[in-house]
């Protein structure tokens, strides 16, 4: 198993453009390119160098991680579905990059990031009155249809990470 695993990651590795993002998919209709499935990627890779330490990996994950960092998110901390596209506003999107962000996070500032994230994901998403995540903002219309898998298991799983993540790390303060 841990050949085929090792095997499998090489082929992710393989497909990961020189920009350090990864298509959807191989099919010309998966060439697109998301902020979650980009994500898992990277978690993937990320816990599999823990077993292989592989120079391969972690260079895939420094310039993945780059690339996910730069292109997914905005200016005023909202998450894009696509590296093209900021609609439609996604609670998975927000979720994953919480998750992602701070798995790969050096410093306070990158938690301070995730801090502006996590109020842009509230402003947004978080119907305060129901007490639940919308799944989507298109354009022109709110989704709030209430998915208890893909919206509110991901984004309190989110949420309780980062709150593990909090209380668990003590960050260098200098940082």
């Amino acid at each position: 198993m841990l050949d085929m695993a090792y095997e499998a990651i090489i082929y992710s590795i393989k497909k990961q453009n020189t920009d350090g993002s990864w298509f959807y998919g191989e099919n010309y209709h998966h060439k697109f390119i998301d902020c979650f499935h980009t994500g898992y990627n990277l978690e993937a890779i990320q816990l599999a160098n823990a077993i292989y330490h592989d120079s391969l990996f972690e260079q895939s994950i420094d310039k993945g991680y780059k690339y996910f960092a730069k292109n997914f998110i905005t200016n005023n901390y909202q998450i894009k579905y696509l590296n093209s596209s900021l609609y439609p506003i996604d609670t998975h999107n927000y979720s994953q990059a919480i998750i992602t962000l701070l798995k790969f996070s050096k410093t306070n500032k990158d938690v301070k990031i995730v801090n502006k994230i996590i109020d842009s994901f509230l402003g947004n998403l978080y119907d305060d009155k129901n007490k639940y995540f919308y799944y989507q903002i298109n354009k022109i219309y709110k989704n709030k249809i209430n998915y208890l898998r893909w919206c509110q298991g991901w984004a309190y799983y989110a949420i309780v990470f980062y709150l593990n993540f909090v209380s668990n790390n003590k960050l260098n303060e200098k940082n």
